[in-house]
């Protein structure tokens, strides 16, 4: 072999090594998006409230009025009563579970097994502001949630 023939011959196999180790991670990441976290897609399966953007979370401040809370972030999706975890709270909830499906227009009124193929679950955004019944900000939620 000549040394135009090596060097081609390295290149095919770099090339065919590149597309194999592509492949591999496609294929494991579609296996591993089981409750993942995507990151090139983070915000894939979250449902947010019109309005709501991620970077505003970081203006809402414990002590803000349900009114100064809204003139930043928009309307909650919906809000919770209290309950016997958090009594005395209301739940103004921003985002939710299921961003991707309503993309794709999977209501989960179809039996599991018409939907399965389509449905993958990721980790979504998470971000819930806590009233008292003055209508003031008493604890600001948000992370990551994996369920």
């Amino acid at each position: 072999m000549n040394r135009a023939q090596i060097v081609v011959l390295q290149r095919t196999l770099a090339g065919a090594l590149v597309g194999l180790a592509a492949y591999l991670c496609w294929g494991l990441g579609i296996v591993s998006t089981i409750e993942g976290y995507i990151w090139f897609d983070p915000y894939i399966d979250t449902w947010y409230a019109p309005g709501y953007r991620p970077e505003l979370e970081r203006r809402i401040k414990v002590g803000m009025s349900c009114e100064e809370v809204e003139a930043v972030i928009g309307a909650p999706l919906f809000v919770r009563a209290p309950n016997r975890f958090q009594p005395g709270l209301f739940g103004a909830v921003y985002t939710n579970d299921g961003g991707h499906d309503r993309r794709l227009g999977i209501d989960h009124s179809d039996p599991p097994h018409k939907c399965f193929p389509y449905h993958k679950d990721f980790a979504w955004h998470y971000f819930n502001v806590m009233y008292d019944s003055t209508d003031v900000v008493r604890t600001v939620h948000g992370g990551w949630a994996y369920d």
